[in-house]
């Protein structure tokens, strides 16, 4: 495990040319709205293992409005306990 447990929003906003990410096996347990905003051109995001669980304040589509560009979302082994309404 790393020890990740938030990212800021925003704080990827310099890496538009990024392409994939991997931040599997942290303790995230929350994304804010605009925390991968700037990754325009991402394409596979990777965040299986962690802690992540979406509710009514962190609906699933608003960490990722962004990534208009991803194919490829892992959010296997997380307790997500339900992804819509």
């Amino acid at each position: 495990w790393n020890n990740i447990y938030h990212l800021e929003e925003n704080v990827f906003l310099s890496l538009k040319n990024l392409k994939v990410l991997n931040l599997f096996h942290n303790r995230l347990d929350i994304i804010e709205k605009d925390t991968f905003n700037g990754l325009a051109n991402l394409r596979e995001l990777n965040l299986r293992s962690n802690k992540l669980n979406f509710n009514d304040n962190n609906k699933i589509n608003k960490p990722f409005i962004h990534l208009r560009k991803l194919w490829k979302l892992d959010l296997s082994s997380n307790p997500l306990k339900s992804i819509f309404d």
